[in-house]
């Protein structure tokens, strides 16, 4: 018998050891093989309610985000699409500077969708004002657009807006 209980006291000790588990070492990569060299990342595609983010070209590390939206009775034509942009708008007797811009294809009966401009954050000057225009086109006509400026970025404004766009009036 003296055997048995050995046999049975091995086997319980094997099975609280079996219990017992540690994570699995980590695969490291040969060392023969050299790193890959650092290739721009490409943007992963949005999902369908969000609209790719626009190309960033070197320096253009920053974005503005958002949402503009509308009220319409009426579906807009197939061909709209949305163009917003982020403009330095400081002097009043001078053209606005385009900073970046998206142009969003309209889908569907939504009435809101995203936006993400890039910008070079080393472009923007503290004391100068900036501001996103949103506009909804269709064949270069105008449909929709905000009334007020949308301020970002200076003097206490945010990075991200939502921006509702009013119908034109038509002669």
């Amino acid at each position: 018998m003296p055997n048995a209980r050995i046999a049975v006291l091995f086997a319980a000790a094997a099975l609280i050891a079996a219990c017992q588990s540690t994570p699995p070492p980590q695969a490291q990569p040969p060392e023969e093989t050299p790193p890959p060299a650092a290739a721009p990342q490409a943007a992963e595609p949005a999902p369908a309610a969000e609209p790719a983010a626009p190309a960033v070209t070197p320096g253009m590390t920053a974005g503005v985000t958002g949402t503009v939206s509308f009220r319409s009775r009426t579906a807009l034509p197939p061909q709209a699409r949305i163009k917003v942009q982020l403009l330095e708008a400081t002097a009043a007797d001078a053209p606005a500077t385009l900073m970046g811009e998206q142009t969003i294809e309209v889908k569907g009966r939504r009435t809101s969708y995203a936006f993400r401009i890039a910008y070079d954050p080393k472009a923007i000057v503290a004391r100068n004002r900036y501001e996103l225009s949103a506009r909804i086109l269709a064949d270069d006509e105008l449909l929709f657009i905000n009334e007020t400026p949308a301020r970002v970025l200076t003097g206490g404004n945010p990075k991200r807006r939502s921006i509702v766009v009013k119908p034109v009036a038509r002669p």
